[in-house]
């Protein structure tokens, strides 16, 4: 699977009576590995070439490191001196809407802090970066909150003003953080609850009402004082 076509089978998949796209976290991890191992590939060509400046050991080796607003798999540290802009351009944006405090207690590695208020400034709403990326036929943006709620209006927010390439992280940060603990901060939300768990508090909760039903009792009713005087006696 390369970017271009997983990107393709992506924007292929728009949901009836939507406006923009979901990308659930496997298929982001999906991404995020491919972008990175096509850096390594770029780096071991250019280390092979004489090109590129030889890895330092300067500590224990990461399994990923952050370079560029990206996520780098690599089995290496990153180089001492890395260059100012990005050996490939990287086909995905991956927006952060809430709110700076947030951003800065967990957030998926490579995101960008573009939060959801911004979209209502009269002017200067969009960066030069996502000027960049907006409509763009081979590239996508992926915008996430804690749960969706929030992304879900700024994904409709950015369909209404042009952007025809916007994706909604399916369930959040949180989902993600759930299956991939390791590209997040150190703080992420709770894990979402699943249909099933909806499902069982849902019966749980019908259960008790139903048990006191056939008990004669009525659910949120409190108990009368058996001494109390009947007012039909």
């Amino acid at each position: 699977m390369t970017i271009p076509k997983l990107i393709t089978q992506l924007k292929n998949k728009l949901p009836k009576d939507e406006i923009f796209r979901r990308i659930r976290p496997k298929r982001l991890m999906e991404l995020l590995g491919l972008y990175a191992f096509e850096l390594h590939q770029l780096e071991m060509q250019e280390k092979a070439a004489g090109q590129g400046p030889a890895p330092e050991d300067d500590g224990p080796t990461p399994k990923y490191h952050h370079m560029h607003s990206s996520v780098v798999f690599n089995d290496t540290p990153a180089p001492a001196q890395a260059p100012l802009k990005p050996k490939i351009d990287c086909p995905f944006l991956l927006l952060d809407v809430r709110d700076e405090e947030e951003f800065e207690k967990c957030h998926i590695q490579g995101a960008k802090l573009y939060p959801k208020a911004r979209l209502s400034r009269a002017t200067n709403q969009f960066t030069p970066e996502i000027l960049q990326y907006k409509a763009h036929p081979e590239k996508m943006i992926i915008v996430y909150c804690d749960y969706g709620k929030t992304s879900a209006e700024a994904a409709h927010m950015l369909a209404e003003r042009g952007f025809d390439n916007i994706f909604l992280l399916h369930e959040g940060l949180a989902a993600f953080a759930d299956e991939f603990p390791n590209l997040v901060g150190p703080n992420p939300p709770p894990p979402p609850l699943t249909p099933s768990k909806k499902n069982t508090a849902q019966v749980s909760a019908a259960s008790k009402v139903s048990t006191a039903v056939v008990r004669g009792v009525h659910p949120h009713a409190t108990k009368r004082d058996p001494n109390e005087k009947k007012p039909w006696k």
